[in-house]
């Protein structure tokens, strides 16, 4: 009776990946499950903002803005602003640029705002 040879020990050959049903070439099942991806469904009604403000009390361009009206008319800081409205120092300098390219808020020297007169 013969005995059966042992597994042969040492690296395999790999033989090809397996093709999807449709046969579409790689790139294009990349991309499809790259859209696959996208295709996340967000939260209807949240309660905070992306920055972690109540929503409904206003955008944070607001609170900022009005921060910066009861800072009197000497300015306030980056790091003040962060400390009053609770938004991170990293969030509030492109905040800060938008107001001053609106023409809300003036940049007094380097990081100091005040509101525009």
């Amino acid at each position: 009776m013969p005995v059966p040879a042992a597994p042969k020990k040492g690296k395999q050959k790999k033989g090809k990946k397996a093709v999807e049903k449709t046969g579409a070439p790689r790139t294009a099942r990349k991309d499809a499950a790259r859209r696959k991806k996208k295709k996340t469904v967000r939260s209807q009604k949240t309660t905070t903002s992306s920055i972690g403000l109540p929503v409904g009390y206003g955008s944070a361009a607001d609170l900022v803005l009005g921060c910066i009206e009861e800072g009197g008319g000497e300015g306030l800081s980056v790091g003040e602003l962060s400390d009053i409205t609770g938004i991170p120092a990293k969030q509030l300098y492109p905040l800060l640029q938008r107001l001053k390219n609106q023409g809300r808020a003036h940049r007094l020297s380097r990081g100091i705002y005040c509101l525009c007169p």
